[in-house]
Parts: structure tokens; C-alpha cells; sequence
């Protein structure tokens, strides 16, 4: 099975300029369906603009230097597994799937998944019967500690020494602060002399000079009081920035994205997704912190899902989710209704997200497998016929040959 690839590349093999800047390829590129911004930040693909004219092959050779991230995969079984008690009854296969930069420098959290590093998506999943006998992939969790501790403390941006930097702002508040403290003392002995002198001049003198400094003080201040906050800000940061990553907003579409690859190339007939209102529940999250699960679960992993699904008339939709034995009855209470010739209820818990992986979904994830970046989509075939050119075919001539072929 193929693995995760890059959209832009795919979509550069089918460009037909023959020649021209890296601008002008970069362009291009920018214009056709499943080109995403992300994987150009991701990639440091910016860099391309500034090449010169060249041609057609030699961009590419530079556009495929900047390598695309693919993600090391660690899935953990049984005891290596760290949390299954955080799961819905019944299911069977747990695991935890963990996404990880290759080339990383996220130290990990402590109390997750035994503190593994480079961790840019985890995934921990079950597998299920539905009542019809279709095989499901459940998606109990989705989480990134890296970027959740980013988006709350910041990004150090590759090279950045946060150490240095803080040392830098600690010198700058230290400077301005003995400048202050500097003018203050002078402000404090110039004020003793001015009450012990006994001419008017050395009076008039000394209180020019006071006022002086304490023009000075009022104006050092505010500097003081901004050089404190920004070394503050700076420590704070040394102590609690991650390292740059990619996939900073889209995070869950590579979880989502291994998954769907997952399922088709397992042979699960549906993915079904544990709710925002049970992962509030389940962390004890309420008020805002209860609302960032509703938003994952809720609003951003259906949407990709729709997105993805669409062209292969797939939607995400509910499903019911129950499994045998009632927690509120005990063991005597079952026996009771078995006695009586009534089957003991069913547990029920909020309706599952339920997503189909169609016959033609799974055809085409096997045959292409995934992008990196694209919501999804057939980046393949966008162009039908590509236009033959010849290494002194000019521009003009470029253009003419191009337009009659559409």
C-alpha cells in the first residue's frame, strides 16, 4: 500500500510549462485543485520564488529536494498500550497509534503514551461489530500534545535559541532598571543637599538638577515596566515554547487521513467516532474546555470527513451505540429478568459519528494512497492531455499549442 504523498509534487509532474521562473512555476502550481498553503510553509517552498528562469526538469529536481514529512508510525498493542481505561465498553483490539515527526525535537508529555516523543498525532482506536456484522473501526481519541502545548505556549521557530533570547531581555531589564535606580539615588541625595544648602543659588542649582532627574524617573518607568513584562514573556517562553512542527492546523486530517488508509486497507466497512459530548464528559471538561471538544469532534473531524468523502458519495452521519449489560442494574437484577424471560436492557451512550468507506474510497486509496496536505480529492487526472514541447519552443508558441488542446 502506497504511502501518505505529497500533493504539490503530484500536481508539478503535470505541469506543462516548458520554461520559467520559480515564481512563475510556484504560481502556477498555487491554481490547481489540491494545492494547499500548509505544505508549502511546512516545506519552506517559499524559497522556490527567488529561482531563475529554468527549465521545466530542473524545477522539479529542486522542488523534489525539499522533502515532504512522512510521518514515522509507532502502534502499540496490549501492554505496551498506556491508556485503555479511558474507552466506551466493549470493542476489542485496542491500540494506540502514534503519528511522529522523524526528525523532531518535541521532548513529550510525561503522562502520555509513556512519554514518547515527536508526537504530532495519536490515535486510539478499538475494533467493533456493528448488528449487522460490519466490521468498524472505532476512533475512541485523537489528540496532538505538540501542537495543544503550542497553540497555548508558542512555537520557537527553527534556529530560534529561546535561551539566549531570554538572557538578552534579562541584560536589557537589568540595564534600565540600574538606570532608574541610578536617577532615584541622585534624585534622593540631591534632595538632602537641596534642604541643607544655604545660598539661593546652590538651591536654585540643586533644584534644576532634581528636576532633571525626575524627568528622567518618569520617563524610565514606563521602559522599565515593559522591559520587566518582556522578560518575563521571554523566560516563560524559554521554559515552555515548543519546537516549529508542521501540521499545525490540520493535525487531525493526518490522523484522519491514516485511518481512512487504515480501514481500506484492512477491510473495515465503517469509521465510527466517539462524540464531543462524551470526550467533554469523559476529561471532566465543562464550560469553555468542554466547548474545544465539541469543536474537534463535532464541527472540524466531520467536516474533513464530508470534505474527503464527498467525491465517492460518502457523508459522515449517527449511529447508535450500545453494548450488553445496564451499569445501573446489578448482577441480581439481570438474573431476575432472565428469570422472567426479559433480556436485560441495553447501556446507550450519545450517537457515534459514523463514516462509510465506499467500494470506490477504498479502490482509490489503495491504488494512490493519501496526501499529506489535500482535503482529499483526485489530484490525479486534473489535466487531461499534456502539451508536447520541444526544448526551443518559445513562449508564444507555448501558449498557442496549450489553448488549441483545451
Amino acid at each position: 500500500m502506497k504511502k501518505f504523498y505529497s500533493p504539490i509534487n503530484a500536481l508539478a509532474e503535470q505541469m506543462t510549462r516548458p520554461k520559467g521562473t520559480g515564481a512563475e512555476f510556484m504560481t502556477e502550481l498555487s491554481k490547481k485543485p489540491g494545492f494547499k498553503q500548509a505544505e508549502v510553509e511546512d516545506r519552506d517552498l517559499q524559497t522556490l520564488q527567488s529561482l531563475p528562469k529554468m527549465a521545466r526538469e530542473e524545477f522539479l529536481r529542486n522542488l523534489k529536494a525539499k522533502r515532504s514529512l512522512q510521518p514515522d508510525q509507532d502502534i502499540r498493542h496490549g501492554e505496551e498500550a498506556h491508556h485503555e481505561e479511558y474507552t466506551l465498553p466493549g470493542g476489542t483490539n485496542y491500540r494506540e497509534i502514534l503519528l511522529q515527526h522523524p526528525e523532531g525535537q518535541f521532548p513529550g508529555v510525561s503522562g502520555h503514551f509513556g512519554g514518547a516523543p515527536n508526537i504530532l498525532a495519536s490515535i486510539r482506536a478499538k475494533d467493533r461489530v456493528s448488528p449487522e456484522g460490519k466490521k468498524i473501526l472505532h476512533i475512541e481519541e485523537i489528540q496532538s500534545d505538540w501542537h495543544t502545548k503550542g497553540r497555548k505556549h508558542g512555537y520557537a521557530s527553527s534556529g530560534e535559541d529561546t535561551y539566549a533570547a531570554a538572557k538578552k531581555a534579562e541584560r536589557e531589564y537589568n540595564a534600565l532598571k540600574a538606570k532608574r535606580m541610578e536617577a532615584s539615588g541622585n534624585y534622593t541625595a540631591l534632595e538632602k543637599r537641596h534642604k541643607e544648602a544655604i545660598t539661593d543659588f546652590q538651591r536654585d542649582m540643586n533644584k534644576r538638577m532634581m528636576d532633571k532627574y525626575a524627568t528622567d524617573i518618569m520617563g524610565l518607568t514606563p521602559q522599565v515596566m515593559k522591559a520587566e513584562e518582556a522578560h518575563r514573556v521571554a523566560e516563560e517562553r524559554m521554559r515552555k515554547a515548543v519546537p516549529d512542527a508542521p501540521f499545525k492546523k490540520n493535525w487531525h486530517e493526518l490522523a484522519l487521513k491514516r485511518m481512512i488508509q487504515h480501514a481500506a486497507e484492512k477491510g473495515y466497512h465503517e469509521i465510527h467516532i466517539t462524540p464531543g459530548e462524551t470526550q467533554a464528559e469523559r476529561w471532566g471538561a465543562k464550560d469553555e474546555g468542554a466547548k474545544g471538544f465539541h469543536d474537534l469532534y463535532n464541527k472540524q473531524i466531520p467536516q474533513f470527513l464530508n470534505k474527503f468523502g464527498k467525491q465517492f458519495g460518502a457523508q459522515v452521519g449517527k449511529t447508535a451505540f450500545t453494548h450488553p449489560g445496564n451499569q445501573k442494574q446489578d448482577a441480581s437484577d439481570d438474573e431476575l429478568l432472565g428469570q422472567l424471560g426479559v433480556e436485560a436492557p441495553l447501556a446507550q451512550t450519545p450517537q457515534m459519528h459514523s463514516f462509510p468507506i465506499t467500494s470506490e474510497m477504498r479502490e482509490h486509496v489503495l491504488k494512490n494512497g493519501m496526501p499529506l496536505y489535500a482535503e482529499g480529492g483526485k489530484v490525479h487526472g486534473i489535466i487531461k492531455e499534456r502539451v508536447t514541447v520541444s526544448p526551443n519552443m518559445d513562449a508564444m508558441q507555448y501558449e498557442i499549442i496549450k489553448k488549441a488542446k483545451q
